[in-house]
């Protein structure tokens, strides 16, 4: 959080600091002091006569200098893995393609020595002799003689009498189907409601037809469902049936009778905060839902799906404000003002600043437990 002292000016570009912008230098988080020291050339103490502030944007300078520390020492060793794993790669692949060319040459030479025949032909008009392979020109014996393909009759449009006659002295041909319906229709037998009756209706409309064919034939449930959203005035109910099952899933999700992942607000849950266990609920209790921003996002990673869903469920329900309360203490620890905390808390991503500021105090209590357990 941001000091609550008052007067002086940046140590470094020696410009007044207001009170809401100043940075203590000799705190416990003050966590840039290493490169506070190199950019000094110095040192700095609480007695050497200087200023003990920083302003936000020597601040923020300084934490980029940390991070740009941070990913040098990471990147070079990074890259010297990487380096030696494809050293020992390519060591490997020049090893198995040595020992398996001496195996081929091998087997080749013992073929040249033990089995091809040839034979010499002496071309008329030059001195130059070719060897050539010797061709065995035995003929295969045949077994069996094919048997002659039956000729098939077609029968095209209206059969004649001659078609018929072969069609009787031939038991195996199949007769032709008569259409007993237009394609276009489609009759449906039903039993009415209140008097069980046995009532009989025709769908002449193409959406309602392709839709009965569909089913009929067996078509995939979400082929069918493409079909009957065509459907004129079946799309708006589809919208709503869909909408109040994801209301429905919303509201599951921020009860409190199986309380979510996200509803947990104390320090030991915001240290374990594991984004692919909370997906994986998301997709259990809400698979709609859940679905619904994966396709809008057009992405499967973890990290979208909950910060997006945390954003949602929040606006719904206050206390869904596991991930809020993460994001406050990273503005918190990235050096952002009471004013940006309490701004963004306002468009929904993140907690107040007196939340963010008592949940600081609890996580500072847990790390000193753990020392204490640690020492002892």
């Amino acid at each position: 959080m941001a000091a609550s002292v008052s007067g002086g000016m940046c140590r470094l570009c020696w410009g007044p600091v207001p009170l809401k912008y100043r940075r203590l230098i000799f705190s416990s988080s003050f966590k840039v002091l290493k490169q506070l020291t190199e950019v000094l050339n110095y040192s700095p103490s609480q007695n050497d006569g200087h200023s003990h502030y920083l302003c936000y944007v020597c601040f923020n300078k300084l934490n980029k200098l940390e991070k740009i520390d941070f990913d040098v020492e990471n990147k070079l060793n990074a890259l010297a893995v990487e380096k030696a794993s494809i050293l020992q790669e390519l060591r490997n692949k020049n090893t198995v393609n040595k020992l398996s060319s001496r195996a081929i040459e091998t087997s080749v030479s013992t073929k040249a020595s033990v089995g091809i025949s040839s034979r010499v032909v002496t071309c008329p008009n030059e001195n130059t002799v070719t060897p050539t392979k010797c061709i065995n020109r035995t003929k295969r014996t045949i077994l069996h003689t094919p048997t002659p393909r039956k000729s098939k009759v077609h029968i095209l449009g209206t059969p004649r009498k001659t078609v018929l006659q072969m069609e009787t002295s031939a038991s195996s041909r199949k007769r032709p189907q008569q259409l007993l319906f237009s394609p276009m229709k489609a009759k449906i037998s039903y039993r009415g409601q209140n008097d069980r009756k046995v009532r009989t209706k025709i769908i002449r409309e193409k959406g309602l037809y392709s839709v009965m064919v569909g089913i009929v034939r067996g078509n995939k449930p979400e082929v069918i469902l493409n079909k009957l959203v065509k459907v004129k005035n079946f799309k708006e109910k589809a919208v709503k049936v869909l909408s109040k099952c994801v209301k429905e899933e919303c509201k599951l999700l921020c009860g409190k009778n199986d309380p979510s992942i996200l509803r947990g607000n104390t320090s030991e849950d915001i240290i374990s905060i594991d984004f692919l266990k909370i997906a994986n609920e998301l997709k259990e209790k809400a698979p709609a839902f859940s679905q619904i921003l994966e396709d809008t996002m057009n992405t499967t990673k973890p990290v979208a799906l909950v910060s997006s869903a945390a954003v949602i469920l929040h606006h719904r329900n206050q206390n869904m404000s596991l991930i809020h309360h993460a994001v406050g203490q990273l503005l918190d620890h990235g050096g952002a003002t009471d004013e940006t905390i309490d701004l963004l808390r306002c468009l929904g991503f993140s907690v107040g600043c007196s939340a963010t500021h008592k949940k600081h105090v609890s996580l500072i209590d847990i790390q000193k437990k753990k020392i204490e357990n640690t020492i002892l």
